[in-house]
């Protein structure tokens, strides 16, 4: 058996998330390889936790969700649901998402910054409409791919926890904005990583983080 994984203690504040208790290890090898997984994991639980304060819960929106929310205020514009100035605190958030979601960094290469000049800098609606479309072909069925691929970077590297709890923000984001529920992938990930009598009735190395990912392999629910 090797040396004893580092446990988060009884209280400790990273980034605003506070984790206040001990897990169920049973199913886990003792190896320091695995802190970046049970870091997820016990992140997981306490985002979707229903005593969560609020202020440590997941966040509502990440970029791709920020894009379909440009979409659907640009539409309300012009429905004349609501008035054009609707849409600038939708662009600045969206601006700060461009500059520091890792996914963006990815998938948009050179041309995000492009992105970033040319939302801020369209006055017209019609420029942001399409600026806004462009961004959302690219994000489309791409995004949540990223995402794991980059989560299960960060995991296997162990370290760089901040990374992680950006990512893992993201991914339970693009879950729930496919219809599943918070409670369902609570539970989910509470079988998956802390029951021993649920599968994988062993965790004892970091690409079992794939098995994880599989139980939400549907596009669409």
């Amino acid at each position: 058996m090797g040396t004893a994984l580092q446990l988060l203690p009884k209280i400790q504040v990273i980034d605003s998330l506070v984790f206040v208790k001990y897990p169920d290890l049973s199913k886990w090898e003792y190896k320091p390889e695995l802190e970046g997984l049970l870091f997820f994991a016990q992140l997981i639980e306490e985002l979707l936790f229903n005593y969560t304060i609020d202020t440590y819960k997941i966040s509502t929106l990440n970029l791709h969700t920020l894009c379909q929310e440009l979409d659907g205020t640009i539409f309300d514009i012009e429905s004349g649901v609501v008035r054009d100035k609707a849409i600038k605190p939708v662009i600045e958030e969206l601006s700060d998402k461009l500059i520091s979601d890792p996914v963006a960094t990815y998938l948009l290469k050179d041309i995000r910054d492009e992105y970033i000049s040319s939302i801020n800098k369209y006055t017209a609606l019609a420029g942001i409409k399409v600026k806004a479309n462009l961004l959302l072909n690219q994000l489309d069925k791409k995004y949540l791919d990223r995402t794991k691929i980059l989560l299960e970077e960060v995991i296997v590297d162990g370290k760089r926890k901040r990374d992680i709890i950006s990512l893992a923000n993201s991914f339970l984001i693009e879950l729930i904005n496919m219809g599943y529920s918070s409670e369902f992938i609570y539970w989910e990930s509470i079988n998956f990583f802390f029951e021993a009598s649920h599968p994988p009735y062993e965790i004892k190395d970091t690409l079992i983080i794939r098995d994880y990912f599989n139980i939400f392999k549907n596009e669409e629910l």
